[in-house]
């Protein structure tokens, strides 16, 4: 089956934990001193952050997502629609009883240089699958998580003094 007729989804199942930039340094950017629209700064951020991520396909921090497809493909590999890629939680099938199988880690490879699941030479996809939403993939990508802590702005607007923890 060519990828051109499977219907496949993304689903955000865990949103990240930490936004690319903190509400201080984009209300530095935006010269903001008020704390009463601070709930509006953090809509923002996340906004433009999904907005960045459709518009790229790049998670910009380490997010967990479910792939959903109708099929599996007839190709080995199955290129994920987000990288960079971290992991593959689990690859889940579901049978015409809506029977759930979970492939065995053993069976694929995680290819993180090229954000794909490919099938091992001595493997094959589940068949005998519903025809609606047969098989899951749930996977990690994004950027390395960071904290970042930002100093109180002082009045005199001078850039923020950022220290910054990268975790892999």
């Amino acid at each position: 089956m060519e990828w051109r007729d499977i219907a496949a989804s993304l689903t955000v199942v865990t949103e990240p934990a930490l936004e690319p930039i903190s509400r201080a340094e984009a209300k530095w950017q935006a010269r903001i001193d008020q704390a009463d629209e601070d709930h509006l700064i953090d809509l923002y951020i996340t906004a433009a952050r999904r907005q960045v991520e459709k518009q790229t396909g790049c998670a910009l921090v380490n997010t967990v997502y479910d792939f959903t497809l109708d099929a599996f493909p007839g190709d080995r590999a199955i290129r994920l629609q987000r990288w960079p890629l971290k992991s593959i939680a689990s690859v889940t099938s579901y049978d015409d009883a809506d029977v759930a199988t979970v492939l065995a880690a053993t069976k694929y490879l995680v290819d993180t240089a090229q954000h794909r699941l490919v099938l091992n030479d001595d493997a094959s996809w589940p068949s005998d699958l519903r025809s609606h939403k047969a098989g899951v993939i749930r996977f990690t990508a994004g950027a390395n998580a960071a904290s970042v802590a930002v100093s109180t702005l002082t009045s005199a607007g001078t850039a923020p003094s950022i220290t910054a923890t990268v975790t892999t």
